[in-house]
């Protein structure tokens, strides 16, 4: 399966139905034992999601030689960008923001702006194509430490929650897949992050589907005062801590045109967003008032 950034995906077919095989190759084998407790958690609260198979022996990992895991095969497709969708992936962030009881799974953002700051000596002899993405990193990142340093609300947070990661029939939510770098953070980085993987039809943000996202959110956790009026910086930090990824895990090492254009779309929006702080926050504040 050719989706995605990381790992390695295959659907295989069985006597017994469709299984998804994932060759682990960005994680430790303790960050993926992490993973399948998490899930095992979910699946105590019933939230839609691929579930680990295990082996013959109970055991979920295979690490012989690679680290490798069986998981339900969900039946579906990636979503089209419309009301339903982002209603359906609203609630079901929300939901997933809204779990208590997770405190024996805190684990720590895999993307931080410590990390972010950390990356930055490495910007010095690299191609001469990515300047301008080195410029642009380092100003966001200090752009970005006042507000990321503000006490708000943690919990489980997926992290990584765009189109790539769910599935979905028509535009039912069947399920949010790909909890590998779920950890516990400021639960406004997942609203950042989901507002991005779905609020961005044609790398523009379209207030009707954030409006709707922001409406069946809410339905499950409300944000407090705080947490709407930093929302405009979580969404430039969801689009920032996405271009650190592709740098950290490919542009620096081994740049190539797929990354590259994915990280000049999420600079263009932090670009908007950085000359467009009061019209963000306007749109933000008519979404909660407004969003039915």
């Amino acid at each position: 399966m050719s989706a995605g950034f990381a790992n390695e995906n295959y659907k295989l077919v069985t006597d017994h139905g469709k299984v998804l095989f994932r060759v682990v190759k960005q994680k430790e084998k303790q960050e993926l034992v992490h993973e399948l407790r998490l899930l095992n958690f979910l699946r105590q609260h019933s939230f839609p999601t691929a579930y680990p198979l295990p082996q013959t022996d109970g055991s979920y990992i295979n690490d012989d030689e690679q680290l490798i895991v069986l998981y339900e095969f969900l039946e579906g497709d990636e979503p089209a960008l419309n009301n339903q969708t982002a209603r359906e992936i609203g609630a079901a962030v929300g939901e997933l923001n809204a779990l208590t009881g997770w405190q024996d799974l805190e684990r720590d953002n895999a993307i931080t702006l410590e990390k972010c700051r950390r990356l930055i000596p490495f910007f010095a002899n690299n191609e001469e194509q990515l300047h301008p993405i080195f410029t642009y990193f380092e100003q966001e990142t200090q752009a970005l430490e006042s507000p990321l340093s503000t006490d708000l609300p943690e919990g489980i947070v997926h992290a990584d929650v765009f189109t790539d990661n769910t599935v979905f029939r028509g535009d039912e939510l069947v399920g949010i897949i790909d909890f590998e770098e779920a950890c516990v953070d400021q639960l406004l980085f997942d609203v950042g992050i989901v507002i991005n993987g779905f609020g961005y039809p044609d790398n523009e943000l379209n207030s009707n589907l954030v409006a709707a996202l922001l409406h069946a959110y809410r339905q499950h956790r409300r944000l407090a005062p705080l947490e709407q009026e930093l929302l405009p910086w979580f969404i430039r930090w969801g689009a920032h801590s996405q271009i650190y990824w592709h740098l950290r895990y490919g542009l620096l090492d081994h740049p190539n045109k797929k990354q590259l254009h994915r990280v000049q779309e999420l600079m263009q929006r932090v670009e908007w967003a950085r000359e467009h702080m009061k019209e963000l926050s306007d749109l933000i504040n008519q979404c909660f008032t407004t969003a039915k």
